[in-house]
């Protein structure tokens, strides 16, 4: 799963315009840059209509920053804070989404609570997983509606990043319903990311579902033919992993990442992070961490040992 924004366009979009794309990785290595040399950058939000909150407008900023540095994952504290306002004043949100000078917040937004729910998809909370995509779902609503009554310059760059997000959305849901062995209910998703597939020309290579379709089925993966899949179809594509055996090496798979989600624990205090990648690795055996300097120090005669002779290894 990968971070959403306005660089997923090459990624998900074939076509995208090349302008629109060099722009957005300019703007990452600006970032970038910044964070390096400990230069503070300022961000004005113009926005049009209301504020959402009275605080949503500097957590939406602070969420799109670390975002943008390409903090993906670990942005989690900003990404998590975001989303509880939007949870608190969702009518405001909802209007503030729907206005039609705000639709780069909405693609930022959406890329965001994607993010978000694909690490508590990976850590297997599923129940917030679907919390945080129902959110995503209003968000992409507003901005599927705002791009596709726009006729600026920008729109048809806008409307390929608005297919890409709702393609992640899609792959997002799909991997969630699969999770929880909702096969019957992954119908619509299928069809979904397939014509998505199909309508951007990926080739076999960049397939995430459209390879199925003659694997599995043995027909041609046309526009005409997905829309006609049956249910049942859908559902011998769905399970041929199972059916193939690979549930074993998939849950595997799916530990592993799970483990690499997990926040951590202070190894002094044993407070739990808020959000990932907040507390930093002992710089000797890179195994524990910490929550602050304060608790490395106070942990360390205890810590010496085991440090040291990790380091040797």
């Amino acid at each position: 799963d990968r971070c959403l924004g306005s660089y997923r366009l090459k990624m998900f979009c074939p076509e995208a315009d090349p302008a629109t794309v060099a722009q957005s990785k300019e703007f990452k290595a600006t970032l970038k840059k910044a964070r390096k040399t400990d230069t503070p950058v300022a961000v004005v939000a113009e926005c049009g209509g209301e504020e959402p909150s009275e605080n949503g407008i500097a957590l939406l900023m602070d969420a799109k920053l670390t975002f943008f540095r390409g903090a993906q994952f670990k942005g989690e504290f900003e990404y998590t804070a975001l989303y509880n306002d939007m949870v608190k004043h969702r009518d405001g949100w909802s209007a503030f989404m729907a206005h039609p000078d705000n639709r780069q917040h909405a693609e930022n937004a959406a890329g965001i609570l994607g993010t978000l729910a694909t690490l508590h998809r990976q850590r297997g909370d599923l129940t917030l997983c679907a919390e945080v995509l129902d959110m995503e779902q209003m968000v992409l609503t507003h901005y599927r509606r705002t791009v596709d009554e726009a006729n600026d310059p920008g729109a048809a760059a806008a409307r390929q990043c608005c297919d890409g997000l709702e393609y992640k959305f899609n792959h997002i849901k799909y991997n969630m319903l699969f999770q929880q062995n909702k096969y019957s209910a992954l119908g619509p998703v299928f069809k979904a990311l397939c014509l998505h597939e199909a309508k951007y020309g990926y080739n076999f290579d960049q397939q995430n579902y459209l390879y199925m379709v003659p694997c599995v089925l043995h027909k041609s993966p046309t526009k005409r033919v997905i829309e006609r899949l049956t249910d049942s179809e859908i559902l011998r594509v769905v399970q041929a992993p199972i059916d193939a055996g690979f549930m074993g090496q998939m849950q595997k798979e799916r530990e592993q990442v799970k483990e690499k989600r997990a926040r951590r624990h202070c190894a002094s205090c044993d407070e739990e992070e808020e959000g990932l990648g907040m507390y930093q690795k002992c710089g000797g055996c890179k195994k524990v961490f910490y929550c602050s300097k304060e608790c490395q120090k106070r942990h360390w005669k205890a810590h010496k040992v085991d440090c040291k002779q990790a380091a040797k290894k």
